[in-house]
C-alpha cells in the first residue's frame, strides 16, 4: 500500500525528484532491445549537524521553557489549594445559608403595599387586595396588624387607642365581610 501511494505521489508531483534513467535489457518476441527504467533520487535533505552556537541557543530555550512550565504548574496547584481552603461548594451549604446568600427581585406590579402606622405590608393576592381596598381604613389596619404584622388584640388596641374587645369584634366582622366578597366574586 505504501509503495502504491508513493508511486501515485510521484506521478502527480514530479517536481522535487531527480529522475535518472537506468538501462536494462528486456526480451520481446522479435528480439532483444534496450528499455529505460527510471530511478528516483531525492533532492536535498542532507542531515546537517547544528553548530555549537545553535545547540547552545536550543538548550537555553529548552531550559527556559521547562522553568516556565514548572512555575506555571506550581502556581496553578497553589491557587487550587488556596481556593479549596476558602471556598465552599454550594452542595455543602445548608438551606438557611443559601436563603441568606440569595436575593429575590420584587417589583411593585407584583404586589399591593398598604401603610399601617409606618409599617409597609405587601399583599400579593389580587382578590384579597381588592377586598382590602373596599374596607374602611380602621378595619383594614386591624386586619393587617393582626394577620400580617402578627400583633395580638391587646397590642392593636394599644396602638389604635381602642378597647381590646372592639378590636376583636371588628376583626371578626371584617373577616366575615371579606368571606362574603370572595363568595360573590
Amino acid at each position: 500500500m505504501l509503495f502504491w501511494c508513493r508511486k501515485l505521489f510521484k506521478k502527480v508531483f514530479p517536481i522535487g525528484y531527480q529522475i535518472t534513467p537506468l538501462l536494462a535489457s528486456v526480451s520481446a518476441k522479435r528480439g532483444r532491445s534496450l528499455f529505460a527504467l527510471a530511478t528516483i533520487r531525492w533532492k536535498g535533505g542532507e542531515i546537517m549537524k547544528p553548530s555549537s552556537f545553535e545547540n547552545a541557543i536550543r538548550l537555553q530555550f529548552d531550559c527556559l521553557a521547562r522553568k516556565v512550565i514548572g512555575t506555571t504548574v506550581k502556581d496553578y496547584n497553589r491557587e487550587l489549594g488556596r481556593r479549596a481552603k476558602r471556598e465552599t461548594p454550594f452542595c455543602e451549604l445548608s438551606e438557611l445559608e443559601l436563603n441568606h446568600i440569595g436575593t429575590y427581585d420584587e417589583y411593585s406590579v407584583e404586589f399591593t403595599a398598604f401603610d399601617v402606622f409606618g409599617n409597609e405590608v405587601r399583599i400579593y393576592d389580587e382578590r384579597l387586595c381588592e377586598a382590602m381596598k373596599e374596607l374602611t381604613e380602621r378595619r383594614r389596619n386591624i386586619l393587617l396588624m393582626s394577620y400580617f404584622l402578627e400583633m395580638t388584640d391587646a397590642e392593636i388596641a394599644e396602638v389604635m387607642e381602642m378597647e381590646r374587645f372592639s378590636v376583636c369584634r371588628n376583626r371578626l366582622h371584617t373577616l366575615k365581610l371579606i368571606k362574603d366578597m370572595y363568595e360573590e366574586g
